[in-house]
């Protein structure tokens, strides 16, 4: 399922900005809620789940009843990237291991000190990059072309996200050179293992 959702959160964008385009915002709300129901089911609190569909239903009908459909339509990217952040920020509480942290301990075991360190700092460094991506769809979403905002949210957000990776992975093999380093694509299969048992 993940390849299809990920293609269909891909094609989100550029279905809004068609179907504006189109006179069809009532169509283009209701993908919109669609969406963020998706997001929302990921949820793996049962009660946070339906807390959330149901915000999601109420804020659908309003925006429809007064003619804010916009409003909606430009929230699940904005909802995906300040989510994540989330994730990220709740592994750094008092107590918890950084998400980071635990992805490096899933692929070499224990750390050493200047990896724990390092892996804390670099978990910052996502939710800091999720972020800045929410409040760039935002802008867009509120001051730029549309299409200018179905372009970042369906490609250019993530080629950012695939610089970041590919930056901080040739960073730690030159910074940590005297430590073994897992390929990219492996460490894209260990995240996939690691976030399948958390779930």
């Amino acid at each position: 399922m993940l390849p299809v959702l990920a293609l269909a959160y891909l094609a989100y964008p550029f279905a809004v900005h068609w179907l504006l385009a189109a006179g069809r915002p009532r169509i283009a709300l209701g993908l919109a809620a669609v969406a963020l129901g998706g997001l929302c089911w990921s949820l793996t609190d049962s009660r946070w789940r339906w807390l959330a569909l149901s915000m999601i239903a109420v804020s659908s009908l309003a925006a429809g009843a007064l003619h804010a459909d916009e409003v909606v339509l430009f929230l699940p990217p904005i909802a995906i990237n300040l989510g994540l952040a989330l994730f990220f920020a709740s592994t750094l509480a008092r107590g918890r291991e950084p998400l980071i942290s635990w992805f490096a301990r899933v692929e070499r075991g224990e750390l050493a000190p200047d990896l724990n360190a390092y892996t804390r700092r670099l978990t910052w460094i996502w939710v800091g990059f999720f972020l800045l991506m929410a409040a760039v769809s935002l802008v867009l979403a509120v001051i730029g072309p549309r299409v200018t905002w179905a372009w970042f949210t369906a490609v250019g957000n993530y080629l950012c996200v695939g610089m970041l990776f590919v930056g901080e992975y040739v960073y730690r093999r030159v910074r940590f050179a005297h430590y073994r380093h897992a390929s990219p694509l492996r460490l894209l299969g260990i995240v996939r293992r690691a976030m399948r048992e958390l779930r």
